[in-house]
């Protein structure tokens, strides 16, 4: 189950990090300026949000399983849709649709993950779970790497779309329900209303934004930002590809200091390194050095994502895991679509690309302290908030 879940987190990994390699090929094949680009890349990630909301709330009601096929079906059509397309609009409408797919699907894998997983490795099992979306970006970032052509980026959306029709396939004949749907006409689980719980869900929601917009804007962004400081564009690739190992080192290492000792410090502490690194990152200029940089900046960030995602399942009793799980992602899907949405827009007004990498420092720490706080009013087991 665990396993298949991991899958999923590879697919939706692969589509988002498609975008960003498929970017030196497909932009000029279409004719897209930076900030239609910048919308371009934005768009999966909007679709993302409605999808997280959605698919979560009906996974309370209907189940897991039927709302991560039916996701997965959406995604891998809509994926294979955007390898023909050639319309900007069209283009639009078709990632947004993708995005609605892959959205459904993440709060599924945390979910699933979390109720498979033994109480005392419940955030370290997330992690791992989900530590398959880093996995997919290697995987997408080494096939724009060694495959050569101008139609490269229709190649990239073929290979992530086949994938997910046929990882929907294996999902549809192994994996079986981890919450049997609520009886007919029986009324869903309401989150009852608090002081507290408002708190918990603002700081839950601003702190996987803030860490999901640092992430996505990298991962659509990094290979760019590092060619306008100078990088071949070879070293934005390497770059991007250690960052994702980066961060699948993280989301275990992250994962398993969280299960033993709270996520108080892990997470903050990471988030200070990370703004740390991006202010090196910024005014570093060897080759050998932004490589190593992208390393460590995958660590912080992409380690932070997926370990809180696993805390924030802690968060929410099973009845009511599948909403609050979904809400918080969504949270994070918005934060995801700003990213390169932002990134865009700085350059097309002559932002540099060390700048760029110099104003997320203090986002990162923005970061560390809303989850500083979150730590305290978060509860030390499930509950319903």
């Amino acid at each position: 189950m665990v396993a298949l879940c991991f899958a999923t987190a590879m697919i939706e990994g692969f589509d988002i990090q498609a975008m960003g390699v498929a970017a030196p090929t497909m932009l000029p094949a279409l004719g897209l300026s930076p900030a239609q680009a910048g919308w371009a890349f934005s768009a999966s990630l909007f679709g993302l949000m409605l999808g997280a909301a959605i698919g979560g709330y009906f996974a309370d009601i209907k189940g897991r399983r039927p709302v991560l096929i039916l996701s997965t079906l959406i995604f891998g059509l809509m994926t294979i849709a955007t390898a023909l397309t050639h319309d900007y609009l069209l283009l639009l409408a078709v990632r947004v649709a993708a995005g609605v797919g892959l959205g459904g699907a993440m709060p599924m894998v945390v979910a699933i993950s979390a109720e498979r997983a033994a109480a005392n490795a419940r955030v370290l099992t997330v992690a791992f779970a989900t530590a398959g979306m880093p996995l997919g970006a290697v995987i997408a970032g080494l096939l724009a790497r060694f495959a050569h052509g101008p139609d490269v980026w229709q190649l990239i959306f073929w290979v992530g779309g086949a994938g997910a029709l046929v990882l929907m396939l294996f999902q549809f004949w192994l994996l079986p329900e981890t919450r049997a749907p609520m009886p007919p006409r029986a009324p869903a689980e309401r989150v009852v209303p608090s002081r507290t719980g408002v708190m918990l869900l603002a700081l839950t929601w601003t702190s996987i934004g803030l860490i999901s917009l640092m992430l996505h804007l990298m991962l659509n962004w990094l290979p760019t930002l590092l060619t306008g400081k100078g990088a071949a564009p070879t070293t934005g690739m390497d770059a991007l590809v250690l960052f994702n190992v980066g961060g699948m080192i993280g989301a275990v290492v992250l994962g398993g200091w969280v299960d033993r000792r709270g996520f108080r410090w892990a997470i903050p502490i990471a988030c200070v390194a990370l703004s740390i690194l991006l202010l090196i990152l910024a005014g570093a200029q060897s080759m050998v050095a932004m490589s190593l940089l992208g390393l460590g900046t995958g660590f912080c960030v992409v380690g932070s994502q997926f370990t809180l995602y696993g805390a924030a399942s802690t968060f929410f009793r099973g009845a009511v895991r599948g909403r609050g799980v979904g809400s918080s992602v969504a949270a994070g899907r918005f934060g995801s679509a700003l990213g390169p949405l932002v990134a865009g827009q700085l350059l097309a007004l002559g932002v540099g690309s060390e700048n760029v990498f110099r104003l997320l420092a203090p986002v990162a720490l923005l970061a560390a302290l809303t989850i500083f706080l979150l730590s305290y009013v978060a509860p030390r087991q499930d509950a319903v908030i």
